[in-house]
């Protein structure tokens, strides 16, 4: 892994992270801190996509036993030497979304690639989202339920430069509730509690 020596500080309450950027590796942005600043993690916790490993090592601050994966073998390494900076034990490995998970978590957060982009940009895998920004996150909520516990919850950035309502009308088994929006220049984030929806 190749740092590139650049240090941010993260502070919530009486949680401070320490995160060292990494080439190749998303770094943290406003997306990142609506996720870090709002979230409620309990009991077990899987988180994909983990980046740098900012959202895991908040989470495992707050006594939180957490599981981060991501399809980026870079940011599997960046997330690992993130947890030693912070002193935090955290279980991570490579993952493209649930392919390498065998366990149900509590809380589950996502902070998906969510723009909409009409072709494949090399080296936007991090935030590209295909034509209507679902691709990705359409495949996991596909397979989110079976990963959580019951009563569990997840959380989920999402853009309105997508159409947020058509993709929460795709999955009715999946109850949507908003947490937080951040007004941007050019689209508002919105941080989206899941849950499954009772039978």
């Amino acid at each position: 892994m190749c740092c590139t020596g650049e240090v941010l500080e993260y502070v919530r309450e009486n949680i401070r992270v320490m995160i060292e950027y990494c080439d190749g590796v998303y770094q943290p942005s406003d997306d990142t801190f609506l996720l870090a600043d709002n979230f409620v993690p309990e009991g077990t916790m899987l988180e994909i996509g983990s980046g740098t490993g900012l959202i895991s090592m908040v989470a495992s601050i707050m006594g939180i036993k957490v599981t981060s994966v991501d399809i980026n073998p870079a940011a599997v390494d960046c997330t690992r030497e993130n947890a030693i900076r912070n002193g935090v034990s955290l279980e991570v490995y490579e993952s493209d979304l649930f392919s390498r998970v065998r366990n149900r978590f509590d809380t589950i957060v996502f902070n998906p690639p969510y723009l909409p982009v009409e072709e494949n940009i090399p080296g936007s895998e991090q935030w590209a989202g295909g034509k209507d920004g679902f691709s990705t996150v359409r495949k996991f909520l596909k397979s989110f339920p079976d990963y959580l516990t019951e009563g569990g919850k997840g959380y989920i950035v999402l853009s309105d430069l997508a159409d947020i309502g058509q993709i929460m009308s795709e999955f009715p088994g999946i109850v949507f509730t908003l947490v937080a929006s951040k007004k941007l220049f050019f689209e508002r984030l919105s941080l989206l509690q899941i849950k499954a929806a009772i039978q």
